[in-house]
């Protein structure tokens, strides 16, 4: 286990979970992003849309960004090749996307008849391909409210799936040029994308969706939590018969967070200071804790309230919520009954000189408010990693359709005393969708490392405290352990060349699932990564792609890598422990979807009614700022 960040001291709470451009802008009446809108007289657009090539798809400018071809938006069927073409006239609101309708009467020129309805998008300003891999990086605009462009949105996309960056997404007709690794991968992400709207459009639980919020539920689905499961290291992990049940299987245990996430709809950018300034923001999540009186760990629901009537716009301010007062920890049980603090704690981060620090040690150590974004100096001087918010009005809305376990108690869907679904959220109501993303710097970006006062990963006084150790330690067959942060998965070390100083991981999951016996199960499902031993700065680290198991069985775990590392415990003794790295320019979309277990950033008034509605004691805010 691992000492959970507080919010803006550290980002793994928010990561955990788990940046954009700058703030500015908001929305047009239609929805689509203003500012910045590009001025046409007629301009015609022309492209081709691919898996294999495509025919018969209904290709069209989706002006107002409502994943539908209306009849109003310029339109076309697309040809022999894949081919499109239709003229626009008028403005072209900046972030507008490009959306392909692809019906059961259209056909793959590579594979033949499409046998299951899907869609897919790109930037109007790469209007060349529609493909599988645009679809991503259109979706990866629009999860930012429009808040970061084509070109920091591609780049994002490959980080998250491994794709070299001298790879183009956009403009690349991988047919052509045959790029088989682009058509395996497209090839994949279209199944994923047709499996996925096949599977909405066939569950029950989300009827209450419209034939366009399905369109975009499915594209935002595979873009937010399918994609990196599928891809690693820039290679398809599952076959095309493998796929459809893999999507469908992990689609029908979400699609009640898939609805909300849906059903919550667009959002915008309002001031981070504002909000924060006011302690109007608040994040509920599901956490085990140690609790400050007593330090027995205890699990419930976590909550913390972000106030700091100190902060300042673009000055780099002490916003950690650092004082147990500033985080409050619910348990309500029998024994306790009663808001409680819980311990703090934060990640060690590698430096701008190559080692391992904590922020608390580092004079001038901050963070830095502009409009909708925070940005992290860990060390007082160097930009780390950002995250920017947008913010969803859920006022009117039917609670139970944005948190649809609200009214739900545990597993076993116990009704909870006196809660309504059916009631509508309180005006005032706002939920967070937000955006991660790693500063580009000297190190290549952002290194993470978790500990607490466990020993780490070798405990074994036969074996060395080095990587050395760990993986002599981990070598099958002898000893395996687990990672993850709400369902671990174990792993061992199949294999190390140490001239090279490179090896191979196999990561297997527990039939039983997360509860079942913690023994390595020679019969389940073994997935393989490649790692190797980095030098950076100081440090030596052991650096693999996340593989897809891990991220299947945690689905907040959005990071390229994981990695292992050598460091102190809160105990001051030396152990190796896990972490993540997020490459230069990593940009991870993490959209509400009303779930404790991703975390839920909301407004107090939105926190108040859930509180009312579960039969929770309000929280004592005046109490709060009195001390204050």
């Amino acid at each position: 286990m691992r000492l959970k960040q507080t919010f803006f001291y550290s980002a793994a709470l928010l990561v955990s979970l788990t940046g954009c451009g700058g703030g500015g802008g908001g929305e047009t009446a239609g929805g689509a992003p203003a500012g910045g809108s590009t001025a046409t007289n007629a301009v015609t657009m022309a492209g081709a849309v691919i898996d294999g090539y495509i025919v018969g798809a209904t290709v069209c400018l989706d002006l107002n960004n409502n994943y539908a071809c209306d009849v109003t938006e310029p339109s076309a069927v697309s040809g022999v090749d894949g081919a499109y073409t239709f003229e626009v006239t008028g403005d072209i609101p900046a972030g507008t996307q490009i959306l392909a309708d692809i019906p059961i009467t259209a056909t793959d020129q590579d594979l033949g008849p499409i046998q299951k309805a899907y869609n897919m998008m790109a930037p109007h300003d790469n209007p060349e391909v529609v493909t599988p891999l645009t679809t991503l990086v259109s979706q990866e605009i629009v999860s930012s409210g429009g808040e970061i462009t084509a070109e920091q949105a591609e780049l994002s996309v490959k980080l998250a799936l491994g794709i070299d960056s001298d790879t183009d997404l956009l403009g690349n007709d991988f047919i052509s040029v045959v790029d088989e690794d682009l058509q395996d991968t497209a090839e994949v992400l279209a199944e994923a994308l047709a499996a996925t709207k096949a599977t909405l459009e066939s569950s029950e639980g989300a009827s209450t969706l419209s034939a366009a919020e399905v369109t975009k539920a499915a594209i935002a689905t595979v873009k937010n939590v399918i994609a990196a499961e599928l891809i690693v290291g820039g290679q398809a992990a599952l076959t095309l018969e493998e796929v459809t049940d893999a999507v469908t299987q992990r689609v029908e245990g979400q699609v009640q967070n898939i609805v909300a996430a849906t059903k919550s709809g667009d959002g915008e950018v309002v001031s981070l200071v504002d909000v924060i300034k006011s302690g109007e923001l608040i994040i509920l999540s599901e956490e085990e804790e140690r609790i400050v009186e007593g330090g027995d760990y205890v699990e419930g629901l976590m909550m913390e309230f972000v106030y700091f009537p100190e902060a300042e716009e673009g000055k780099i301010v002490d916003i950690t919520s650092g004082s147990a007062d500033k985080v409050a920890f619910h348990p309500y049980d029998e024994e306790v009954g009663r808001w409680v603090s819980i311990e703090l704690g934060e990640d060690y981060f590698l430096g701008p000189e190559g080692v391992w620090s904590l922020a608390s040690e580092n004079e001038g150590a901050g963070t830095k408010l502009v409009e909708n974004c925070a940005t992290f100096y860990d060390d007082g001087i160097t930009a780390s990693r950002e995250y920017c918010f947008i913010r969803k009005d859920l006022s009117g809305l039917r609670i139970g359709d944005v948190i649809p376990d609200l009214c739900s108690d545990g597993d076993d869907d116990i009704p909870v005393p006196g809660c309504n679904p059916e009631l509508p959220a309180p005006e005032g109501s706002y939920a967070y969708d937000t955006v991660y993303s790693a500063v580009d710097n000297d190190l290549g970006g952002y290194y993470e490392l978790w500990f607490d006062s466990w020993c780490g990963y070798v405990c074994d006084d036969a074996y060395e405290t080095t990587l050395s150790g760990f993986i002599a330690y981990h070598q099958a067959p002898l000893n395996h352990s687990s990672m993850g942060e709400g369902c671990n998965s174990p792993f061992r070390v199949k294999s190390y060349d140490a001239d090279a100083k490179t090896g191979i991981f196999e990561w297997t999951s527990r039939d039983g699932g997360c509860n079942s016996n913690w023994g390595w199960e020679e019969n389940a499902v073994i997935e393989e990564s490649e790692f190797s031993i980095v030098t950076v700065g100081n440090e030596e680290i052991i650096k693999t792609p996340t593989p897809r198991l891990l991220r299947a069985n945690n689905p907040g775990e959005m990071a390229s890598f994981i990695m292992f590392g050598k460091a102190k415990n809160t105990l001051g003794d030396i152990g190796i422990f896990g972490g993540r790295f997020y490459s230069s320019g990593t940009k991870v979309s993490l959209p509400f979807n009303g779930s404790v277990d991703y975390s839920i950033f909301a407004s107090r008034v939105l926190v108040d009614f859930v509180f009312e509605q579960t039969g929770m004691p309000a929280f004592p805010y005046d109490d709060f700022l009195a001390a204050e």
